[in-house]
C-alpha cells in the first residue's frame, strides 16, 4: 500500500469519532435542505481543524455555520448548478444509443471528473486564506491540478466511488459518516498539495499555490 495512503487511513481512523459526531450534525442541520450550503461550509471548517491535527465539536460546526454562512452560498449555488447540469444531462443523453451519445457521456463523465477535482480543492482552500475569495480559490484549485493531475485523479475518483457507493448502496452512511470523510480527505489533499508545491506549511502558502 502506498505509504501516503497509509497514512490517510491511519489518520481517518484517528479521527473516527469526531468525524461521526460532526457528520450526524451535519446531517440534523442540513434538513431543512435550504440550510444545507452553510451546513457543508460548516463540515469543510470543522474538517479542516482535524485535518490540521486540531479538535473540533458540534460547538465548532455552530461556530463555522454562522462564519461562513453568506460566504458559502456562493460556491454551494455554483457547484450545485454545475454538477446537476452535468448529472442532468448525462441522464439524458443516456437515452440514446448512437455513437455520438456514448461520445458525449464520455465528455460529460470527464467534465464531472474535472469539476469534482476542482471543487476537492475549492472550500477548502477558501478556509486557508486570510481573506475568503470564492475567484482565488477557483483559479489556485485549477493551479493544483494541473501541478498535480495524477494525485487530483485518484482523490477525485476515490471520494466519487464514495459518494456513489453510499447513494445507491448503504445510503444511511450519509447518516454518520459519508460527508465527514470526503470533507476531511478534500481538506487533506489540499494541504498535502499547498505542502508539496509550495515546501512551506499550508498556513503560511495557502494564498499562492
Amino acid at each position: 500500500m502506498d505509504e501516503r495512503l497509509r497514512e490517510v487511513f491511519l489518520d481517518a481512523y484517528m479521527a473516527a469519532i469526531p468525524l461521526i459526531v460532526l457528520n450526524l450534525v451535519w446531517f440534523i442541520c442540513s434538513l431543512p435542505i435550504v440550510t444545507l450550503i452553510p451546513s457543508t461550509a460548516a463540515l469543510f471548517y470543522t474538517t479542516n481543524l482535524i485535518a490540521h491535527g486540531k479538535s473540533a465539536d458540534w460547538h465548532t460546526f455552530l461556530a463555522g455555520f454562522r462564519k461562513y454562512f453568506w460566504q458559502s452560498w456562493p460556491w454551494g449555488l455554483i457547484t450545485v448548478v454545475i454538477f446537476a447540469g452535468l448529472i442532468g444531462n448525462q441522464v439524458f443523453f443516456s437515452r440514446g444509443d448512437a455513437d455520438w451519445a456514448s461520445a458525449v457521456r464520455g465528455i460529460l463523465l470527464a467534465l464531472g471528473i474535472f469539476w469534482l477535482g476542482l471543487q476537492l480543492y475549492t472550500f477548502p482552500l477558501m478556509l486557508e486564506q486570510k481573506q475568503p475569495q470564492l475567484g482565488l480559490a477557483l483559479r489556485n484549485s485549477l493551479v493544483i491540478l494541473i501541478k498535480r493531475p495524477l494525485f487530483t485523479l485518484t482523490r477525485a475518483i476515490f471520494i466519487g466511488m464514495v459518494i456513489i457507493a453510499s447513494t445507491l448502496l448503504m445510503w444511511p452512511t450519509w447518516i454518520f459518516v459519508t460527508a465527514s470523510v470526503c470533507a476531511w480527505l478534500a481538506n487533506r489533499a489540499t494541504l498535502d498539495s499547498i505542502s508539496k508545491i509550495t515546501r512551506k506549511p499550508a498556513s503560511e502558502s495557502s494564498e499562492t499555490p
